[in-house]
C-alpha cells in the first residue's frame, strides 16, 4: 500500500509515530513524502519493514538511502500533482492529512501546508487525518 505523507508542516507526527510502532503489522506499507521536518523515524533500520519514497532528499534521509531504505525520486515540484494524484505513477492509496479541528459546519483545514496533499487526497481511496488543536485554521480551498 502506497501512503502519501504530507512535506513539511503538514506532517503528521503522531500517525507517523504509530506506523513506526506497529511497522512489522504493517508489512509492505511504502510512505511517499517530500521535505519531512520530523526524525523520519520510518526511515530508521529497526522499522525496515515499510519503505519509504522521497522527491526531496534530506541528511537523514540520504544516510538512510546510502543504507538501501529509501528511494529517491527526481520530480519537479509542479509535477507532483499528477505523479501523486490517480493515475499518476506515484499514486497513494492513502492520504494521511494532519488538519486543524472541524469548524461549526464540521469542515476541516488543512492550515498552513496544503500543497500535494489536497489534490492527493480529493482522488486517493482513503484519507486518515490527524486533528490538532494546534494547527491555524486557514481559509480558502484546503
Amino acid at each position: 500500500m502506497k501512503v502519501l505523507v504530507p512535506p513539511g508542516c503538514g506532517e503528521p507526527v503522531t500517525l507517523l509515530a504509530e506506523i513506526c510502532a506497529q511497522a512489522e503489522r504493517l508489512r509492505d506499507l511504502t510512505l511517499l513524502g517530500g521535505i519531512q521536518l520530523g526524525d523520519v523515524a520510518y526511515a530508521r533500520p529497526e522499522h525496515a519493514a515499510l519503505r519509504a519514497v522521497t522527491w526531496h532528499m534530506s541528511s537523514p534521509l540520504a544516510d538512510a538511502r546510502r543504507r538501501g531504505r529509501v528511494e529517491f525520486v527526481p520530480v519537479r515540484y509542479f509535477d507532483l500533482v499528477t505523479e501523486f494524484a490517480r493515475g499518476g505513477h506515484w499514486a497513494p492509496d492513502c492520504v494521511l492529512v494532519h488538519t486543524a479541528p472541524p469548524d461549526a459546519a464540521g469542515y476541516l483545514s488543512l492550515g498552513v501546508s496544503v500543497g500535494v496533499s489536497l489534490p492527493a487526497a480529493r482522488t486517493a481511496p482513503l484519507v486518515i487525518a490527524q486533528v490538532n488543536p494546534r494547527m491555524p485554521r486557514t481559509r480558502g480551498n484546503g
